[in-house]
């Protein structure tokens, strides 16, 4: 009986451990998406819109938000909140590159490889190269390089989907 009681303390335990990770902290940089009720030029097919900043406070009932360290603090209800994610950073120029280059090269690859041959025209569509491997090799090196420099010199904030684990 009292290894019972003890294992269902270590599952409590590690299932609050569990909660306790999911929660976004406070002081992280969140992006809030909320509903709009009209539609917007900048939306065009979705009424949102989109919150980014510090989250300076949590309650059951609302999220505090600060967009910038000048501007004063937003309160949005977490009823209005349709998305939310946390920020995981800029990533270095050459994370960057390295994921943007990959992600260039499968899609060149695949490009050079489903286009080899001729088209509906008769016209040869082989990316210069003699085989369809050949061709896809070249595409992934050209999506590689195209990709990989612009994530080199433009990287972006990555995003992780969170939840709010009161609703």
């Amino acid at each position: 009986m009292r290894n019972v009681a003890l294992v269902l303390a270590a599952a409590v335990g590690l299932a609050a451990g569990v909660q306790a990770q999911k929660q976004i902290p406070v002081g992280a940089r969140v992006r809030i998406v909320i509903g709009e009720r009209e539609r917007q030029r900048e939306t065009r097919f979705s009424r949102r819109m989109v919150v980014r900043g510090e989250l300076t406070a949590m309650s059951a009932e609302s999220l505090w938000v600060r967009p910038t360290p000048r501007t004063g603090i937003l309160a949005i209800p977490k009823s209005d909140v349709r998305r939310i994610y946390q920020s995981r950073g800029v990533p270095s120029r050459v994370a960057s590159m390295l994921m943007d280059g990959v992600g260039g090269a499968l899609l060149g690859a695949a490009e050079c490889a489903l286009f080899y041959g001729e088209d509906v025209y008769g016209r040869t569509a082989n990316c210069g190269e003699s085989s369809r491997g050949d061709a896809a090799l070249r595409g992934a090196s050209i999506g590689f390089a195209v990709f990989g420099i612009i994530g080199f010199v433009l990287p972006v904030e990555r995003w992780r989907h969170r939840s709010l684990n009161d609703r």
